[in-house]
């Protein structure tokens, strides 16, 4: 549940008997300090699988991770961790104050002298074993839209001395094509104009994970109609199609036609040759369905074979075969939360930006139209 939640004052208040003959045995020496005691205890959630991705997989384990805003972002010390499966529920013991050297002041213009550290939920394959995540694990998910934040200090009204679960804005895309990135401003990063963060959560608020990180497979299948006689489909990169030249690479895959029908599955990773990525923590891989004239019978695509300008949709829209690299940094996990995609790979559709962010389902990836009529280039 949704909360703002004043600092919990916790006291101790003598209980005054009320027999007239004394009982030392029963005497109360308790004194009321005052004292503020930390909000402390488990964090609980789910772990959920995306449909696709792999059900069983070796040395999966979930880790509160320190967020260095400092000196990057980056990921740095795991606090605490835990094995997982790829499905199920979860339980993670928080420290009763995390390290000295993980405090730093989280919001210095609007709230001076509020110290604390911040700290996401990161699934990750520990290869290594040692119970701990480190740059180059493979994140395997997370979330975050429910970051771990211990405070102390000058703390106002709302906050939780100790831990607290809050939204702070961060998840999803801050605006068309930006993820914060870069961000040294973690606590506030939307208060100021969008009130609704930070929200505040108790600690019984479920923190759940889904494992956007783990490689899918995907079946694309489909029909065509209206080509012209002897037509073949294959899969083009982005590079051949919208840069050319030296850049351009062959076809990724061909789609066999068959009385008008294709179906290919796709599973482990391309060639890293198709990457389109120039970022060395977001790899990824893009290519369209094209319509062209097998004119020298060698049944794969060779440049200047003529093409018409049909191409894959799913809902009427234009659609592309997509591989996305597994991430192993906070960059490459902000990237691939911020952008709605998942390792592995996936049928995408363009947004209303234009941007290759709506990931369609098996269903509709089993679904693909090729039409002139409906979609082309």
């Amino acid at each position: 549940m949704r909360c703002l939640i004043p600092l919990l004052l916790v006291a101790c208040n003598a209980d005054k008997s009320t027999s007239s003959t004394p009982d030392d045995s029963a005497t109360d020496t308790s004194v009321d300090t005052g004292e503020v005691l930390p909000q402390t205890g488990d964090i609980t959630g789910t772990i959920r699988l995306p449909e696709s991705a792999p059900a069983s997989v070796a040395d999966l384990k979930l880790g509160l991770v320190y967020v260095d805003y400092g000196s990057g972002p980056d990921l740095g010390d795991t606090l605490a961790v835990t094995g997982i499966e790829t499905s199920g529920s979860y339980s993670l013991s928080l420290a009763e104050r995390p390290p000295e050297e993980h405090l730093t002041e989280l919001e210095q213009s609007a709230h001076p002298g509020l110290m604390g550290s911040m700290y996401l939920p990161i699934a990750f394959i520990d290869a290594d074993g040692d119970d701990r995540f480190i740059p180059g694990d493979q994140v395997a998910g997370g979330t975050l839209s429910r970051v771990l934040v211990w405070l102390e200090g000058d703390i106002p009204y709302g906050y939780v001395y100790g831990w607290n679960v809050i939204d702070t804005g961060l998840s999803g895309t801050y605006e068309t094509g930006k993820c914060l990135l870069d961000t040294t401003n973690p606590l506030v990063w939307r208060s100021s104009f969008n009130r609704d963060y930070p929200a505040i959560y108790g600690l019984d608020e479920p923190v759940d994970v889904d494992l956007l990180g783990l490689e899918a497979d995907v079946v694309l299948a489909g029909a065509a109609a209206g080509l012209p006689e002897g037509a073949s489909l294959t899969l083009l990169p982005y590079q051949t199609l919208f840069v050319g030249g030296k850049d351009a690479l062959p076809e990724l895959a061909g789609l066999a036609l068959e009385g008008g029908a294709f179906s290919r599955h796709f599973s482990g990773a391309p060639d890293a040759v198709y990457d389109v990525s120039p970022d060395p923590a977001w790899d990824y891989a893009l290519a369209y369905g094209v319509v062209y004239d097998d004119a020298d019978g060698d049944g794969a695509y060779t440049d200047g074979e003529g093409s018409s300008d049909a191409t894959m949709c799913v809902n009427n829209s234009i659609a592309a075969l997509r591989y996305t690299w597994p991430v192993a940094s906070y960059r490459g996990w902000r990237l691939m939360e911020c952008y709605s995609v998942r390792a592995g790979w996936r049928v995408v559709t363009r947004d209303s930006a234009g941007t290759w962010v709506s990931v369609a389902t098996d269903d509709e990836a089993s679904s693909v139209v090729v039409d002139s009529e409906i979609c082309s280039f």
